[in-house]
């Protein structure tokens, strides 16, 4: 299957194989210069929407398609600056979520990502849920050991966060 970049353009796409699972990932490098919940072009309440639909286009062209063994799946990782903003992300994912049960965004700080040696294979994301996941789980019915994050509405107006 040939990968095509979503209308919004994330910041870099990384597709990788490790025994024999593809994980396609979308990294959106978050610089907090993008508002969160407007409807304007760039933010992030619309790059969310276009996943969610780039997503279920995916999915209805893997169900018509007689190549059953691509995955047509992905992930979106957010980036961001602070834990806070991170949080933020999440709630407005969740709130932006065509399938609840999906775990499309995950987020984490930019920092933590960068200073694990072990970034794609540790608990480092959290999804729209408030569970930690890793990037490339080979192992997806085992639970991380750490608890999950509570994620609530930002109360900062979300135009300033």
């Amino acid at each position: 299957m040939k990968w095509h970049r979503p209308r919004c353009i994330p910041t870099v796409f990384f597709q990788f194989t490790l025994a024999g699972k593809q994980f396609n990932v979308y990294f959106e490098i978050d610089q907090s210069t993008e508002s969160l919940n407007t409807h304007a072009e760039q933010s992030i309440r619309t790059k969310l929407l276009h996943y969610e639909a780039y997503q279920d286009s995916l999915v209805a062209w893997s169900r018509n398609n007689a190549e059953r063994s691509v995955r047509p799946y992905f992930r979106t990782v957010f980036l961001t600056r602070s834990q806070e903003r991170a949080y933020h992300i999440l709630w407005l994912a969740g709130q932006c979520a065509r399938n609840a049960d999906r775990r499309l965004v995950y987020a984490t700080t930019q920092n933590a990502f960068l200073t694990e040696p072990f970034a794609l294979q540790s608990p480092l994301f959290l999804d729209h849920h408030g569970h930690w996941q890793s990037l490339v789980n080979l192992h997806p019915s085992a639970p991380f050991l750490r608890a999950p994050v509570r994620l609530s509405r930002p109360v900062a107006p979300f135009a300033a966060v």
